[in-house]
């Protein structure tokens, strides 16, 4: 079982909570062992920063393992062509330490003429099929023999290419790309997980029979991790500006990680993506070292908490 990390700047009300909250919880995240930082691109007045491309070089600078990446770029509203150049330089300044996580979220409509003046979306679809085209133009520009040239620097390494999911809807767009997937377990109700991991399945079937090997897959789950559940309720209850998640993991180390372990036996993946909901720094780390601690002497004997065993 490896574990990520997914991270929304919650709590970050000021440049300075970007150093504490984002930057030294990255650190630690890579001294412990984590496989993943990933940021997300959200924007609204709970975070100190809206697209955290910025931040990718100055975290990958100050780490030396942890993979680093955004999760995901809202590509209805981005250029291809300047994603692509930008995350190619960035992954051959940190050769094979980038992920490239693209996602077919939206933004507040006062926020889309600063991005898109041009287009009107009122009409839903626009969005659909503008990140549609965009994130193929995306994968084209990294990956096409006949775009080599195209993107500097020429050669080198390019970016893991994420594509991110809840619902799994259209399986055969997302298998046009054959990067990896990322399926998120909270941004969407789920009642029943042996079926959703039908539908993993599904893909990764349709997937191997067009690109011939299997794909890489992670789950991403949200929670609080304390000491004990007392605790981790507590500090979600305090929580200010606490995001909107389905599925929410509340509880001890040993808690989480049994309940990971059910994921894993169920949908068959080895990687999670871990949204800590703690807003506070102290908390944030503390819930870094309880896992890292549990983790190696887990051996998956579950307890099966009935609040969850029931959605399964």
């Amino acid at each position: 079982m490896k574990i990520g990390l997914l991270e929304f700047g919650t709590g970050c009300v000021s440049p300075m909570d970007i150093v504490e909250n984002v930057l030294d919880y990255a650190q630690r995240a890579d001294e412990l062992g984590y496989t993943r930082f990933w940021l997300g691109e959200h924007y609204g007045a709970s975070s100190a920063y809206s697209n955290p491309e910025m931040l990718l070089p100055i975290i990958a600078g100050l780490t030396s393992h942890i993979r680093v990446g955004v999760a995901g770029l809202l590509m209805a509203f981005h250029n291809p062509y300047r994603v692509a150049s930008a995350f190619k330089v960035l992954n051959n300044l940190f050769p094979n330490r980038i992920d490239l996580g693209v996602a077919g979220g939206s933004v507040p409509p006062d926020i889309k003429p600063h991005l898109v003046p041009d287009l009107d979306f009122s009409d839903s679809s626009v969005k659909v099929n503008l990140f549609t085209r965009n994130c193929a133009a995306l994968y084209q520009y990294l990956h096409a023999p006949e775009n080599a040239h195209q993107i500097v620097p020429f050669g080198g390494f390019v970016p893991t290419y994420w594509s991110l999911s809840a619902g799994l809807k259209n399986i055969s767009a997302l298998v046009d790309q054959p990067g990896s997937l990322c399926k998120s377990c909270f941004h969407t109700e789920i009642t029943d997980h042996r079926r959703e991991a039908e539908k993993l399945h599904e893909y990764r079937t349709v997937f191997y029979e067009k690109h011939g090997k299997r794909p890489e897959i992670n789950l991403a789950i949200a929670g609080v991790c304390a000491e004990t559940t007392r605790q981790a309720r507590r500090i979600r209850r305090e929580l200010e500006q606490p995001v909107g998640v389905y599925q929410e993991l509340i509880g001890s180390p040993t808690y989480l990680l049994d309940q990971v372990a059910l994921l894993e036996e169920i949908y068959e993946v080895e990687e999670f993506i871990f949204l800590n909901m703690a807003e506070k720094t102290s908390h944030k780390l503390k819930s870094l070292e309880l896992l890292a601690d549990t983790l190696p002497q887990y051996a998956g004997s579950a307890s099966q908490p009935e609040a969850f065993v029931q959605t399964l």
